[in-house]
């Protein structure tokens, strides 16, 4: 019955040093990734719409925006965007210094490219690539939404 005990002692103590060491990198207990370095996802919201332009030259430019929790100690953070036809990302942006970022860009997007985005984002914190956040999507509004 002593050796049992002893066994549950020492194999309490082991736990609780792998959890010590683990909870100086960026696992948690568990083998989970701590929350604070996974950003949280602010816009677009999962499910949130991204403008789209006019198919008129109005002046309006067509930008995408970004933006996503801080997290500490990030020196920089990489964006992920891609369409379920996409073969690769159709955007990947590493070296990010901010927690948002802006997209611009020219091509009106119709038809099946409307549907299936999906974003992501991670940081680096004292140079090692963190846990991705939670993918979001997002679609597109139609050409000429909100055109006057």
């Amino acid at each position: 019955m002593a050796s049992t005990c002893n066994m549950q002692v020492l194999t309490n103590r082991a736990w609780l040093l792998g959890c010590a060491l683990m909870a100086m990198t960026s696992v948690g207990c568990g083998g989970t990734p701590t929350v604070e370095l996974v950003p949280a996802l602010n816009l677009p919201i999962d499910g949130g719409v991204a403008d789209n332009g006019c198919t008129v030259d109005d002046g309006e430019s067509v930008v995408w925006d970004f933006d996503w929790s801080d997290v500490p100690g990030a020196t920089t953070y990489e964006l992920w965007i891609k369409h379920r036809d996409s073969q690769q990302p159709d955007i990947n942006r590493t070296g990010v210094e901010t927690s948002s970022y802006r997209v611009g860009r020219i091509a009106i997007r119709e038809g099946n490219h409307l549907q299936g985005w999906e974003w992501k984002v991670r940081a680096q914190v004292k140079g090692a690539d963190q846990p991705w956040s939670k993918t979001a999507a997002f679609t597109v509004e139609p050409p000429d939404t909100d055109c006057q």
